[in-house]
């Protein structure tokens, strides 16, 4: 007959008592190390094993607790890295918000297709037309918002004579300027018509007269351009206020 196999399972006062010997511990307080021991097989982790790992690790570092497994200098240097990582897209963002962004107060204006990005002055256009296209730019930051086509100015130098008291106000020296999109369905308004002095829409014909407002005086356009009101600093066309209007169409 084959004796009962029995497993040994030591005891004694400088074992402790087997159930605290074996008691598990909680996954969230073990120490790295001894969580790789366990899934490296290399037995449970109780209690003891956990008192002697703390034990070692404050005996070499002088610590009243085990160090984390990444170390606070190589934490530092990630996050470091990280940073310098996320700061270019970051900063490029900035740039492309800046850009689609609507003229802002204080902004100058410069040529569309123009070598360089000298603000325009009032002399910069012929006087009695036709129109010149212009984006808004941060002189700051020499920012130009051209990230959007709602950004688009057109620039007239007429006559103040002719214009109504509110065109007038928002005028300076003679030039105007206006959203160069059309509300009917977003073309964009390019032609002049220099006997009649209007602005007109190429797409389906609608008419502009920059005098009073830039309203509606032919075609199925369903209001007025937005206009920019405009002052001068140190002779330059500066935007003194943003559009009046939406810029652009809406789809009904």
């Amino acid at each position: 007959m084959k004796p009962e196999y029995r497993p040994h399972r030591p005891t004694g006062p400088a074992l402790g008592r087997p159930e605290d010997k074996l008691r598990p511990v909680p996954i969230a307080d073990m120490d790295p190390g001894l969580r790789r021991d366990g899934a490296n097989g290399k037995g449970p982790v109780t209690s003891d094993r956990l008192a002697q790992r703390r034990a070692s690790l404050s005996q070499s570092d002088g610590e009243t607790g085990w160090r984390p497994s990444c170390p606070p200098s190589r934490r530092a240097a990630i996050a470091a890295g990280v940073g310098l990582l996320a700061a270019p897209r970051l900063a490029l963002a900035d740039e492309e918000d800046a850009k689609r962004e609507r003229p802002q107060t204080g902004d100058v204006l410069v040529k569309i297709g123009a070598v360089d990005t000298a603000p325009l002055k009032a002399a910069d256009l012929p006087l009695g037309g036709p129109q010149v296209l212009a984006w808004p730019m941060d002189p700051a930051s020499k920012t130009v918002r051209d990230g959007s086509r709602l950004n688009k100015v057109l620039l007239l130098r007429l006559d103040p004579a002719g214009f109504d008291t509110a065109t007038k106000a928002r005028a300076a020296d003679g030039v105007v300027a206006y959203s160069a999109i059309c509300p009917h369905t977003g073309c964009e308004v390019a032609l002049w018509l220099a006997a009649t002095q209007r602005l007109e829409c190429p797409c389906h014909f609608s008419q502009y007269d920059p005098k009073i407002g830039a309203a509606v005086v032919g075609g199925p356009t369903p209001r007025p351009l937005p206009a920019l009101p405009l002052k001068t600093a140190d002779g330059r066309l500066v935007v003194a206020k943003p559009f009046t209007g939406r810029p652009g169409f809406q789809q009904t």
